[in-house]
């Protein structure tokens, strides 16, 4: 009798050890799972602030299948087409750095201020990351509109394939300044960075682009300071002839200057990028031969303006300056389809 109680005895102790062997088991199982999906998913989805800040390495550096730049005018939008690309995992796009002025100089005479291509890539990095910490980014209304887009990639990058530099009208300036020298400069670059070159040319209704310059010459913040509106017009002839004569004058010399260096041009339209950011990022992303993400589509599409804003309807256009307007933008291919009513 006592060897049966005995026997009973032994068989729960080992019963009880068993399942208490069994749920720590368990538990730890659990944490092990709930640990890895924890690190699967910090490894797809990483947290923006948790980014490390990645780094142009020698390696990084011949990654790199393409170089960028872009040519056009003050007040046309390519700001913000340069932004979102900045964002994209697998590019930079440097705001305002202005590669051509570094690489011609303030005295007009070429110099090898970088040493290679990595030095020039770290500079534009640089440049990225200064603009997202608040230098050179710009705000662009007194609503508080800003370039910066929140969650993605700009100032950093993933998988580094496309970088370069956003400074349109500089880059125009430099050449109508000193063409030989740009065209050196061009050259140079060319042979250093040892990729293609593709030049962006955002184009905007040319009355939209004289009128928002007007517009910010008479105050940066013209729609609160100015109170203007469709009932009280900015009403300054000087002014919005000189922004016409600049506006001419640029679309010139990014004629000739396309014409001359044999520039790869993707040309896009202001308008048709407003009404349907998807499908233009979508297209440049295919000219630089760079995925698309859905996520960064998603992001991008919520930054933009849902439709353009037609400044020409806050100003007063003399019959004469309106002709002026109209005769001048005939000679160029990319003004052409533009008209005073255009949407």
């Amino acid at each position: 009798m006592q060897h049966r109680k005995i026997a009973i005895l032994v068989t729960v102790l080992t019963v009880v050890f068993l399942i208490a062997a069994s749920g720590r088991l368990h538990s730890t199982i659990s944490r092990e799972i709930q640990g890895e999906a924890k690190r699967h998913h910090h490894d797809v989805h990483p947290a923006p602030a948790s980014r490390r800040e990645a780094t142009i390495t020698s390696q990084v550096a011949d990654g790199v299948k393409r170089f960028v730049f872009f040519v056009g005018y003050a007040r046309s939008g390519h700001s913000i087409v340069a932004a979102l690309m900045d964002a994209h995992p697998n590019m930079v796009v440097a705001h305002e750095f202005n590669i051509f002025q570094a690489l011609v100089g303030d005295d007009g005479s070429t110099r090898p201020r970088f040493a290679d291509k990595r030095e020039i890539y770290k500079a534009l990095l640089q440049r990225s990351r200064r603009s997202l910490q608040g230098e050179g980014i710009r705000v662009t209304d007194s609503k508080g509109y800003t370039l910066s887009v929140d969650g993605l990639w700009q100032g950093n990058f993933k998988d580094l394939k496309v970088i370069g530099d956003k400074a349109g009208g500089k880059t125009v300036q430099v050449y109508l300044k000193t063409p030989l020298k740009m065209r050196d400069a061009y050259e140079r670059l060319k042979r250093t960075v040892g990729v293609p070159l593709t030049v962006l040319h955002v184009v905007r209704n040319p009355f939209d682009i004289v009128a928002t310059g007007a517009l910010y010459k008479a105050s940066p913040a013209f729609r609160e300071k100015l109170n203007i509106s469709l009932s009280n017009k900015l009403d300054n002839e000087n002014d919005l002839t000189a922004k016409a004569n600049q506006c001419f004058r640029q679309a010139s010399n990014v004629s000739s200057m396309i014409k001359e260096l044999k520039l790869d041009v993707m040309e896009i339209h202001h308008e048709e990028f407003v009404a349907n950011p998807r499908e233009v990022l979508l297209k440049i992303c295919g000219k630089l031969g760079v995925d698309c993400p859905e996520e960064y589509l998603r992001v991008c599409e919520e930054k933009v303006y849902q439709s353009p804003t037609n400044t020409r309807n806050l100003v007063v256009w003399t019959p004469t300056l309106h002709a002026y307007m109209t005769e001048n933008m005939k000679k160029f291919p990319f003004f052409r389809n533009y008209q005073f009513t255009t949407t």
